[in-house]
């Protein structure tokens, strides 16, 4: 949450925008924080984002180019090793959580049966 800035303002401030700028703004998380958790995801989100030389919000544009892509590959393993679950992580990255599965795991190549 903002400091100095009432939720209730927020709120009313957020459905006055379009929708677009909306969506936005709840990927970046401007919304109450539910707890510590949250807040340290958040935290591995900026430092990854700031390691990357990459704002939050090119992290989190529904963007496929592979560089971005590499990034959030990287942030997703690295909240996997601090033990976040994989719609915690969905939920920072502003993607379904089998997005995040995907990242983690890769794609699995499956073999071809021959009949």
């Amino acid at each position: 949450m903002i400091p100095g800035v009432r939720l209730s303002d927020l709120n009313r401030a957020m459905k006055d925008m379009c929708v677009c700028c909306r969506q936005l703004m709840e990927r970046l998380h401007v919304v109450q924080i539910d707890s510590l958790a949250t807040e340290r995801l958040l935290e591995l989100r900026r430092e990854v984002c700031k390691e990357w030389g990459i704002s939050e919000a090119d992290l989190l544009r529904p963007s496929k180019v592979a560089s971005v892509v590499k990034i959030r590959r990287d942030f997703a393993k690295r909240a996997r090793a601090g033990h976040y679950g994989f719609h915690e992580i969905s939920k920072a990255l502003g993607r379904h959580h089998s997005t995040v599965i995907s990242l983690v795991h890769g794609k699995k190549q499956h073999k071809r049966v021959r009949r």
